[in-house]
């Protein structure tokens, strides 16, 4: 699949310009999958992440951005001493950077049953109908 995806994007690359600066990001994200998360359109320009972050407390997640990415990262410390027959629960430190546009800015970011939702709004966006001349 990441095959894939390389050929894929160096195909984009010869015929979209500008492209060349986020394909790197895209393969790097294709790689990782901890902590899993989701995308939701709410309305046109406001969207919500949502991210799996089963036994993390609220204090132990920071949620950054700047211009092009959100960064969320899971501080946790190693301080479990039980013996585990199974440890399939990942609770392990991470940092995730997701890729968003310029304009985009994180509203809100609120932690309920082990789901994060990070509440994003693109300031650019306005609805307008255009004239056709």
């Amino acid at each position: 699949m990441i095959r894939d995806l390389e050929r894929f994007i160096s195909e984009l690359e010869r015929k979209a310009i500008g492209f060349n600066r986020v394909a790197p990001s895209i393969i790097h994200e294709a790689n990782i999958t901890y902590p899993p998360f989701n995308v939701v359109k709410v309305a046109e320009g406001n969207y919500i992440i949502e991210m799996a972050l089963a036994g993390f407390e609220r204090e132990e997640i920071k949620v950054t951005q700047n211009n092009t990415f959100v960064l969320v990262e899971g501080l946790k410390e190693d301080e479990d001493e039980r013996e585990y027959i199974h440890h399939g629960i990942a609770a392990r430190q991470f940092k995730r950077e997701i890729p968003v546009a310029n304009g985009f800015e994180v509203m809100s970011a609120e932690m309920k049953n082990g789901i994060l939702s990070i509440n994003l709004k693109n300031k650019n966006a306005v609805s307008k109908q255009i004239t056709v001349l």
